[in-house]
């Protein structure tokens, strides 16, 4: 009889501590080199892996899902809050679907304010404003950033390069994208002795009232660029106490109120088409420098 008792005991214990572990909150995993979010998945410490993906990216970054350096990849179409990121990652949306964010009103829908060593790589976002956004994209520190497949429309700043970590430098290249119904399409400028250089290729940028404005000692090259529907200017290039050095090949600009607004030099390889414009097709010609590839 004393035994059944014990055994009924311990079967009792047995069960109350399986109970109270069913109870207990999802143990956090180690951050992971390779986090998935999908429409389908839930935020929970344990997800991350394909078979049990995030929901949101802020998730992922804001609980130490994915590891410094690693990589969120979108399975598949969704909506996504606005995020910050303050980690060198890799936001990849290789063809999965609309990866949308909607930025918040006066706010940005992605805000990037990494380490001065870190490297950041987005690709394949979709950000609408609705009219009420203040910022597509809003890059304030990093060490290199590299922004591909973005679409970009109805925000007052399109993409913010703002860089201001004193004696640093950033390294940008903006690829492959559209900006449409902005203030500022492309707004870049270093503040102090920041420095900011980088390329633009292959974007298209309509119905702004500035379509690329360079500010502050920024330096770009501009590759098959188009800029149009501008009612200020397409390209305006600041001269202040630390001129902006832009340098043109293979770009369109055209039908805006003025083409180029340069109060500082303009290298050109001389193959870009500047006319059409309204107002002016080159507001300072005398400041454009022809140059030679090599």
């Amino acid at each position: 009889m004393r035994d059944k008792r014990m055994g009924a005991n311990m079967f009792r214990s047995s069960f109350l501590v399986a109970a109270f572990l069913l109870l207990l909150p999802p143990t956090a995993q180690a951050a992971l080199t390779r986090v998935w979010v999908s429409a389908q998945g839930v935020d929970a410490p344990t997800c991350g892996p394909l078979s049990a993906p995030c929901r949101q990216i802020k998730y992922a970054l804001d609980n130490a899902i994915v590891a410094p350096g690693g990589e969120i990849d979108i399975r598949n179409s969704a909506g996504f809050a606005p995020f910050t990121i303050a980690q060198a990652v890799s936001i990849v949306n290789d063809g999965a679907g609309v990866a949308s964010i909607q930025a918040a009103p006066g706010g940005s829908a992605v805000k990037v304010a990494a380490a001065a060593s870190d490297g950041v790589l987005l690709k394949g976002l979709t950000i609408d404003g609705v009219g009420a956004g203040k910022n597509g994209l809003e890059i304030l520190s990093a060490a290199r950033i590299v922004i591909s497949d973005f679409t970009i429309k109805n925000v007052t700043n399109g993409i913010v390069l703002s860089f201001g970590v004193a004696s640093s430098q950033l390294n940008f290249s903006i690829r492959d994208s559209l900006i449409h119904k902005t203030t500022n399409g492309i707004f870049v400028s270093s503040n102090g002795t920041a420095f900011v250089a980088g390329e633009i290729s292959h974007v298209a940028i309509s119905d702004s009232d500035l379509g690329i404005f360079f500010l502050a000692g920024a330096k770009a090259l501009l590759t098959d660029v188009s800029i149009s529907e501008a009612r200020t200017a397409g390209l305006f290039i600041s001269n202040g106490t630390k001129p902006a050095t832009v340098t043109l090949t293979k770009c369109s600009i055209t039908n805006n109120e003025i083409g180029v607004d340069n109060e500082f030099k303009v290298f050109s390889y001389g193959d870009n088409a500047i006319n059409g414009n309204i107002s002016s097709d080159i507001l300072n010609p005398a400041s454009v420098t022809r140059v030679t590839p090599q």
